[in-house]
């Protein structure tokens, strides 16, 4: 993590992500800029946090580690968002990681200076038990998903949330943990896409060639961000 003193591109980045319509206050006075290079933890599970961010820029993932030290996947935010907003304002504990996968820019709030300012900004509050809400209707929905629709359908869903220009380069990896399968039942789904037309390999990344039928198949999406 970096502390960026820009205050040009600080402005460029608070104008993009309109972050002041969500507060009653001028952030400018209590906000600073962050920046975290791909790899490098936002937050980690079980550990206070001495700033609340907003991711402004980039991709970060979301993830916990159960007793057993396995990995259990949430999903990736790669759109303006705070992060840690359950746990951190209130002084809690994380229950999840937040690891960038990408370089990232964050808004970050200290929080043992203004804490006391956020509790008593209504305009935030209520953004953000807007976002409580959506995020317990994604839950939901992804259980729905995982209990009663094919693999199939979660694959294709992934995939057409992450083409970008045609072009679909994910980590694999990722993808298995993130539609509950394994890495080598991932393998074998995506050679059948290619083999009915749907995508064609080129070195490390994908084509999307019918998108349409893709659509077609993730008729109920399983939703990978927050």
């Amino acid at each position: 993590m970096k502390s960026i003193n820009d205050d040009q591109l600080l402005k460029k980045l608070l104008k993009e992500t309109r972050i002041s319509g969500i507060f009653s206050l001028d952030i400018s006075e209590i906000v600073e800029l962050f920046l975290f290079k791909e790899g490098e933890y936002l937050i980690h599970q079980g550990e206070y946090s001495e700033y609340l961010y907003f991711l402004a820029s980039g991709r970060v993932k979301v993830f916990s580690t159960n007793l057993s030290g396995n990995i259990v996947p949430f999903g990736y935010y790669q759109r303006f968002r705070v992060i840690g907003e359950v746990s951190l304002l209130w002084g809690k504990k994380p229950d999840t990681s937040v690891q960038a996968v990408e370089k990232c820019y964050c808004f970050g709030i200290n929080l043992e200076k203004h804490r006391h300012i956020l509790l008593n900004d209504n305009s935030f509050l209520r953004y953000i038990c807007k976002l409580l809400c959506s995020i317990v209707k994604t839950l939901d929905n992804n259980m729905a998903v995982l209990m009663f629709m094919p693999l199939e359908t979660r694959l294709a869903s992934f995939i057409l949330q992450n083409t970008e220009d045609g072009i679909f380069q994910s980590s694999l990896l990722e993808c298995s943990e993130l539609i509950a399968t394994s890495y080598r039942h991932l393998l074998r789904m995506m050679k059948d896409f290619c083999d009915r037309g749907m995508l064609k390999k080129e070195k490390q990344k994908y084509l999307v060639v019918d998108e349409k039928k893709l659509r077609e198949i993730a008729s109920e999406p399983y939703r990978y961000y927050g």
